[in-house]
């Protein structure tokens, strides 16, 4: 049984509102009356639990045609040998690869989704991407598998929950 954790801004609750007020459910009003298309970031790892955090997410917001944003990283080696480079680049090429099927997957239904693979250290790189693409909604799942590793947050979403001014969804 899967739990929710939503942190949310008052901004994204009132935009929510709005947005259950339109005939399509697509757009949302905001100051001065410009119509914007959601956007939802989705930090996406390609372990079973991005995975279901993505579908859910498809789940829960497709009827308003949001644009997501999906975001995955890659952590570079701490040595330059030869062998960790290796290891790296055939990393990132897995992570290319599940990036692209993610993406089919969000697009098969019927949204628009815009592709990230970024290099670095996961927390900043996702926050970085955060503050340029200014998300209404940033979904990333929480992994755990004891009971208790389950009430504890990964040290990315606590990062994220810290630090980002965009409303969190947390899903575990």
């Amino acid at each position: 049984m899967a739990f929710f954790l939503l942190l949310i801004s008052t901004e994204f609750i009132i935009q929510h509102k709005l947005l259950s007020n339109t005939s399509e459910g697509v757009a949302l009003t905001r100051k001065g009356g410009v119509v914007l298309i959601m956007k939802i970031l989705i930090c996406y790892d390609g372990s079973p639990a991005s995975h279901m955090a993505m579908e859910k997410t498809i789940e829960f917001f497709k009827q308003r045609k949001p644009e997501i944003i999906l975001v995955t990283v890659v952590e570079q080696p701490l040595d330059a040998s030869l062998e960790n480079e290796d290891i790296f680049d055939k990393w990132r090429q897995e992570r290319h690869i599940e990036l692209k099927k993610a993406s089919s997957f969000i697009s098969d239904h019927g949204l628009n989704v815009d592709s990230i693979l970024a290099v670095g250290d996961p927390r900043k790189m996702i926050l970085e991407i955060i503050n340029k693409k200014l998300p209404d909604l940033v979904v990333v799942a929480r992994r755990g598998k004891t009971e208790m590793e389950k009430m504890l947050l990964g040290s990315v979403s606590a990062f994220l929950v810290r630090h980002s001014t965009r409303p969190m969804l947390i899903m575990t």
